[in-house]
């Protein structure tokens, strides 16, 4: 049996067979506007233009101002902390922050505060409980224990706000926190 072209059982007319494209449109090239490796371009593009726009700030004033000082707890420097400046009432930047080490910090330019921004202030400090126990971690190691002595008020419950005037390229705040809460 012979299908022909008319799609009757008649062996009369030649047999069927489907047109084939030419040649030229078999090895023709692909659109460029499909396929995964343009969305793969693509995707690069976007996140070179993304970086760029990061690094240049987007037209954002990165100027910030280096800050350090003391920080002592019932008139007796912290020897070891760390503090931490979160952007309020519309600040703009992400929170910041350094240890305190010897009842000093100093926060760097580059991880600064803006001028004229106001920040919550939060003060961690431990000391060391002259006990030791089983590092966590290993198991094995005995490790000091530590212990947070400044209270909720300084740290997770804190109101301290600062303003950064802005006039000059570092500031000073000392942080002399009172016994009883503020």
């Amino acid at each position: 049996m012979v299908l022909t072209s008319s799609g009757t059982n008649d062996s009369v007319d030649r047999p069927y067979r489907p047109i084939m494209p030419s040649s030229n449109q078999l090895c023709s090239p692909r659109p460029k506007a499909h396929g995964p490796r343009s969305y793969f371009t693509h995707a690069i593009i976007v996140s070179c233009t993304l970086c760029i726009i990061h690094v240049a700030g987007c037209g954002r004033d990165d100027t910030t101002v280096s800050v350090g000082g003391e920080v002592s707890y019932k008139g007796e420097p912290v020897e070891m902390g760390e503090i931490e400046f979160t952007p309020m009432e519309g600040t703009s930047g992400p929170a910041t922050g350094c240890a305190i080490e010897g009842g000093r910090y100093a926060l760097a330019a580059e991880r600064g505060l803006q001028p004229g921004g106001t920040y919550l202030v939060q003060i961690r400090g431990m000391k060391n409980t002259g006990r030791s126990a089983l590092d966590p971690f290993s198991g094995a190691e005995s490790v000091e224990v530590m212990d947070h002595f400044i209270p909720e008020e300084y740290n997770a419950r804190s109101t301290l706000r600062i303003s950064i005037k802005g006039d000059s390229s570092s500031e000073q705040l000392d942080f002399d926190l009172p016994q009883d809460s503020p």
